[in-house]
């Protein structure tokens, strides 16, 4: 089944847009998508997740994809709720530029007996986590029309390839 007709510059005078409002995806190949695309996901303190994020650090911009509720992280199976695109502009030197592996494994962890297996375990998280997701303060929501022009063909190009409908 096709995606429903949107006009990303429909809407470009918001923050938060809702392209294909109340639209079920398949939350599986969004995962898949998005994350073989580059985009990170949350981190919440459990193994769930409800959206993915996308830095251009040159720009100094970050859009955030949300899903209505949570998923498994990685989704297995599910399907949910497309809920909203978020706008976002931050200062590229007050951001840290960092990696999940850095904010997940101190020095000497390597050694443990568990390690391999940890990550193992925590593989999708450490490649595909977002190493900034608790740092919101420093994210201010603008108009998309704020990102240029090419940033957002990027993005809907990825979000053109990567939501598909549920079912």
């Amino acid at each position: 089944m096709p995606l429903p007709p949107f006009d990303p510059d429909a809407q470009l005078d918001a923050a938060v847009i809702t392209p294909w409002p109340g639209l079920l995806i398949n939350a599986d190949l969004l995962y898949d998508n998005l994350t073989a695309r580059g985009w990170k996901v949350d981190r919440e303190e459990s193994n769930l997740l409800n959206g993915f994020s996308k830095t251009w650090r040159d720009y100094g911009l970050k859009v955030w994809v949300r899903l209505e509720k949570f998923v498994c992280a990685p989704p297995n199976g599910e399907d949910e709720v497309f809920e909203s695109v978020s706008f976002y502009r931050f200062d590229p030197d007050e951001l840290p530029e960092t990696t999940m592996w850095a904010l997940m494994v101190d020095p000497g962890d390597e050694d443990q007996p568990r390690f391999k297996q940890w990550v193992e375990e925590w593989e999708w998280l450490l490649e595909n986590g977002d190493p900034n997701f608790e740092q919101n303060e420093l994210l201010k929501p603008v108009p998309a029309r704020e990102f240029p022009e090419e940033v957002r063909a990027d993005l809907w190009d990825d979000l053109l390839a990567s939501v598909v409908p549920a079912g």
